[in-house]
């Protein structure tokens, strides 16, 4: 069903530009085709149910060069959204590939709005009318399984837990197992944050909701699913007196103080959050989108630091660790760096939502077309990865990537 889909969904993009101007219904062959349904044709199931035309479960998913090209292929169709139902665009939110981005953020909330963001599905669906009834509706359908598809017991248990997790996820069945057992978090949190978007902006029966949450609450405590996290999640949010944007380690747990680090040849003051207590992050909850991305694992590591400490401080301060840096713009800007559009080995990659450090340039992937650099990053609160630098989470393809290294 899927073979050549791309192809296909280019050619289909040509035929759009080519066809712009005809009628909706065009004459051949004496046989009436339908050019709106043609347009989507691609996304429509043998059964009839609509699906994305490539997803994670394909082998051309990770032929594609970079998380842009990944958004790209998996947007819907205005034609296709004119006609979709309600509850069938649901059903093809909750299948979206890359709801796993939700997690690659300090918050799911936060994650929530970049995913509505860069697809237009969730844009479609909280602007219409009934989207509220209908979520409800599959929210409560939604059944939670007690146990997981996926015992990572015996990996995680492992002395060698990394290289056992990344030889796991390289066999195509059992990284698709992955991704089946990632689905069922990952749609409760799409539901939930949609309703909870909504909620937010128009006038509804929030009292429903409630109602409806309390009951799922106490179908997660039952559930292996929901072990290692917060079942009640939106408890947190949807309090009015908590502060909107605080993540929930930090509504909870204020075991960081503010201080001030220099830069290190203008000694340029930058704040930061200082965690004295490093807290490691739960390797497997990020299974999927390590998988998803064709990246590695190269550790776990502590919740306490980011992409920005790692890549600009662990040369510079042993305690880089404990450093939760929200942005590396004077950094960059000190004149310690020397800054080049081209990348070399060691060099630290930029681009403003990301910090990287380059270890392979270059290096042509089987799968894709294009040549790519290859990096070491930490990935929010998660692990450290190794992944082709363009396709992580945090590549937007809107800004530049800068390279810098120590000046000579």
């Amino acid at each position: 069903m899927k073979t050549m889909r791309k192809l296909w969904g280019l050619f289909m993009v040509a035929v759009m530009v080519c066809t712009t101007n005809m009628p909706e219904m065009m004459a051949y062959s004496d046989e009436s085709f339908d050019m709106g349904t043609s347009l989507y044709s691609e996304w429509i199931n043998e059964d009839g149910s609509y699906e994305f035309p490539i997803d994670q479960y394909d082998d051309e998913w990770y032929a594609l060069d970079s998380a842009v090209e990944m958004r790209e292929v998996t947007q819907i169709p205005e034609a296709l959204l004119d006609v979709i139902s309600t509850e069938e665009l649901i059903n093809l939110i909750i299948k979206y590939p890359l709801l796993c981005d939700m997690k690659a953020y300090s918050t799911l909330e936060e994650g929530y709005y970049v995913v509505k963001e860069r697809f237009n599905g969730i844009q479609e669906l909280v602007a219409r009318e009934d989207a509220y009834s209908e979520l409800l509706k599959a929210y409560v359908a939604f059944d939670i399984p007690e146990e997981r598809l996926v015992d990572y017991e015996s990996i995680i248990n492992s002395e060698s837990r990394i290289a056992d997790l990344n030889a796991f996820c390289a066999n195509k069945n059992n990284r698709n197992a992955i991704y089946d057992d990632a689905a069922v978090n990952n749609a409760l949190n799409i539901l939930e944050f949609m309703l909870l978007d909504i909620m937010e902006t128009r006038e509804v029966d929030e009292n429903r909701f409630s109602d409806i949450y309390i009951q799922k609450v106490s179908e997660k405590t039952k559930s292996a699913y929901f072990e290692n996290t917060n079942a009640a999640l939106l408890l947190d949010y949807m309090d009015e007196s908590s502060t909107r944007g605080l993540s929930i380690a930090e509504a909870r747990d204020s075991s960081y103080s503010i201080i001030m680090i220099s830069t290190p040849e203008d000694n340029v003051a930058v704040s930061v959050k200082y965690y004295p207590t490093l807290t490691m992050c739960s390797v497997t909850e990020d299974a999927d989108l390590i998988a998803e991305y064709g990246a590695t694992y190269i550790s776990a590591a502590s919740s306490t630091f980011n992409c920005h400490s790692y890549a600009w401080l662990h040369n510079l301060r042993s305690d880089y660790q404990h450093i939760w840096m929200n942005y590396a713009t004077q950094f960059a800007a000190d004149s310690y760096y020397e800054e080049s559009t081209v990348a070399q080995v060691g060099d630290i990659a930029y681009w403003g939502a990301h910090s990287a450090q380059v270890i392979e340039i270059n290096v042509k992937d089987p799968e894709a077309d294009k040549p790519e650099n290859i990096c070491v990053s930490k990935w929010d609160d998660g692990p450290m990865v190794r992944h082709y630098m363009k396709r992580c989470p945090y590549y937007d393809g809107s800004s530049i990537i800068s390279y810098y290294r120590p000046a000579e």
